[in-house]
């Protein structure tokens, strides 16, 4: 069982770089429970007194959990409103010279309690932390029941209309998600999501690299060779999708296909499992339970 309390899963957001001390962005170090990231923006936006496009963030995280990450509110000279919702609590202030912008921070760091396990967990968690899961997108991004996608397709049929802001780049961020979890679902498949193929732009850190997926969007593919090859037979399937994002203008990028856990480490508790592990940006933890689950030696 998962999440049978927002205490079960915790996050912490690292920033990954200090606030300066001054500027007109006051930088909030905020404590959420039962709140979306745009929940929480909404009630800063109302606290202070601005726009919500005023109140920037780093990253998005889950309703059913209990979070702390970074907020930035344009908001010169305010510094000590406080929140109308008890479950938006400020912890810290600081000031800094920009505005916090999605991938701002570093990472994100968990605290998890999955109850009622049965099975050995031991050697799965083992491979994890020595070699990584597959870097799906996690179904958060697709909406309840997957909803977003026809939401988002119905968009692209539409003649992509315009629509807020907010609603646009979720439909874009949707279409990419899905065209990146078919190729790497695809590569998963034959097996070579841990390798990079020839024409791969290997996404690298230290001394480990990362076969890569495409993030769609405008202008010829950052692949070449055996990876484009293989990457073409999934954007075949997606031309409706490949072209709205292309005149959306959003620009090519790519993902890693492998993400691996940093300091991953456990320990059971009766009949509770509990996790500690730290992602990079972009990852979901829940591809990483999934993956604990989905392999031989844990029972359901």
């Amino acid at each position: 069982m998962l999440r049978q309390v927002a205490a079960d899963f915790r996050v912490d957001e690292e920033l990954g770089f200090g606030p300066t001390g001054s500027g007109e962005h006051l930088y909030l170090r905020v404590r959420c429970e039962e709140r979306t990231t745009t929940q929480a923006q909404a009630v800063l936006a109302r606290c202070f007194g601005v726009a919500a496009m005023d109140v920037g963030y780093a990253g998005m995280k889950d309703r059913h959990a209990v979070t702390r990450q970074w907020f930035s509110v344009r908001a010169p000279g305010l510094d000590s409103a406080v929140p109308d919702d008890p479950r938006v609590v400020i912890e810290a202030r600081m000031r800094h010279e920009r505005k916090l912008r999605p991938g701002d921070h570093r990472a994100n760091s968990f605290a998890i309690v999955v109850r009622d396990v049965r099975g050995d967990w031991r050697e799965n968690l083992e491979h994890l932390a020595e070699r990584g899961f597959p870097n799906y997108f996690g179904e958060q991004r697709f909406g309840r029941c997957g909803g977003n996608i026809p939401k988002a397709l119905a968009w692209v049929r539409a003649g992509r209309p315009p629509c807020r802001r907010f609603v646009r780049a979720l439909h874009i961020s949707t279409l990419r998600a899905q065209i990146f979890n078919d190729v790497l679902g695809l590569r998963v498949q034959d097996g070579s999501w841990r390798t990079v193929l020839d024409g791969d732009p290997a996404a690298c850190g230290g001394a480990e690299c990362s076969p890569t997926g495409p993030l769609w969007g405008r202008g010829l593919s950052l692949a070449a060779a055996t990876t484009l090859a293989l990457e073409q037979a999934v954007l075949a399937r997606h031309l409706d999708a490949t072209e709205a994002l292309e005149f959306t203008g959003s620009r090519q990028a790519r993902r890693a296909l492998v993400a691996v856990p940093e300091d991953l480490v456990w320990e059971q508790v009766g009949a509770n499992l509990h996790l500690r592990f730290t992602l990079p940006p972009g990852a979901y933890a829940t591809r990483l339970l999934a993956e604990v689950v989905a392999r031989p030696g844990a029972e359901p």
